[in-house]
Order: C-alpha cells, then structure tokens, then sequence
C-alpha cells in the first residue's frame, strides 16, 4: 500500500492525484453520463413511438379489459427484471474493457426499453422529469 504519512492510501485513487488529471476524469466521467443519457432518452422515444407500443397503449389505464393491463404491467415488470440483471452483469465485468462495453450497452437497451414502456408516448417528458430531478 501506499503511505502519505501515517495513512494507507490506494494508488489507483483518482481524489489522490493532481488536480489537472484530478479535473480531466471529472470532464470524462461527465462527458460519458450526459452520452449515455442522451443514447437512453434517444432510444426510449424510438420504442415508445413504434408501431407495437402505439398500437398498445401500454399501461393505459382506460382499458376495459383488466387482463390486458394485467399483461401490461407483467411486461413492464419482465423488462425491469431484465434491467436489475444487466446491472449485475455490468458490475461483474466492470473492470474488463471489451466485456463491459458489450454489457452497458445491453444495460443501456434494457433500460430504454423499460422507459420506453413505462413512460409510452410521454417519454420526452418523463425523460425531463427524471433528468430534472437528478
């Protein structure tokens, strides 16, 4: 381990080198969030606005027939299943360069696919909000 006087610190700390290198990962970091947001919110209109959600109109609540907003939530409920187990899969491979692209991206199609069902054709708008309340 390190030392800088009496304390054990890691190398591999970003907070423990200059402030240069220290300001260059906070503009990457920052960079890559406001690029995968705007992938997710780009992806999430495409699925809410085709033809299959429209035709849906998934998790509407005027529907008359229960089972079918049953099978709505069920969906929904699948999809987000699927975004909790990319996660992990993301987390697992984070440190293995090509492996963890190949999982934020599938991460990144599952949750958009999750925004797109939940938020249907109001996704720009429920998009706003959750970037708004961040």
């Amino acid at each position: 381990a390190v030392t800088r006087g009496d304390e054990a610190c890691s190398p591999l700390a970003v907070d423990q080198l200059g402030l240069d290198i220290l300001a260059g990962f906070r503009r990457k970091v920052f960079g890559l969030l406001l690029v995968q947001i705007a992938v997710i919110w780009g992806l999430a209109a495409a699925i809410a606005r085709t033809p299959f959600m429209l035709g849906r109109n998934m998790l509407d609540h005027s529907k008359e027939d229960k089972i079918e907003l049953f099978c709505d939530y069920c969906m929904a409920f699948a999809v987000l299943i699927l975004c909790v187990i990319s996660l992990a899969v993301v987390s697992h491979f984070r440190y293995r360069w090509p492996r963890c692209s190949i999982a934020l991206s599938i991460f990144t199609v599952n949750v958009s696919t999750f925004l797109g069902i939940v938020c249907g054709p109001n996704v720009l708008l429920g998009m706003g909000m959750a970037l708004g309340a961040m």
